[in-house]
């Protein structure tokens, strides 16, 4: 029996309890069949940003622009240019109401009421548009037209 005993002690393997794996983790085998993919939307990313800073910076310039040629407008034609060649615009709005009130003083007084009826209905958020509308009122009810106004004031 000592021998049995000896002969199966022999025959023990003495290898590894285990294997380890050598191949690539999950994280690397995703990288390697997504890496072209992975390079593109790379690519798209940086030419969308690359894009949003050029556009940003264009709008930032044309509103520069047209606010410089506000601040240069001092006569009926000069605030007609900025409406006209600045549209979309801050300052093309702002001009809307001097415009309207140089066309009045001019002795236009329908263009200047058109005018604000541009304004009023084009810009619902400008900082000027209360402003706007009672100058409107104002000057429907200058024209007689106290029921035009009315509506302007309940508006």
């Amino acid at each position: 029996m000592s021998t049995e005993l000896q002969a199966s002690s022999n025959t023990i393997d003495s290898g590894p309890l285990a294997e380890i794996s050598q191949g690539p983790n999950a994280f690397e085998a995703f990288l390697d069949r997504n890496q072209k993919s992975l390079i593109i939307l790379g690519v798209l990313g940086v030419i969308t940003a690359v894009a949003l800073i050029v556009y940003q910076g264009i709008s930032k310039s044309r509103q520069e622009t047209a606010g410089a040629a506000l601040n240069k407008a001092e006569d009926l034609a000069a605030l007609q240019a900025v409406v006209n060649e600045h549209g979309e615009t801050a300052a093309a709005s702002s001009a809307m109401v001097l415009l309207a009130n140089s066309q009045w003083m001019a002795g236009k007084k329908d263009e200047a009421i058109a005018t604000l009826q541009k304004f009023v209905s084009a810009n619902p958020n400008h900082p000027a548009l209360y402003s706007a509308q009672a100058n409107l009122g104002t000057k429907l009810m200058a024209q007689g037209k106290t029921g035009d106004a009315a509506k302007i004031s309940k508006g």
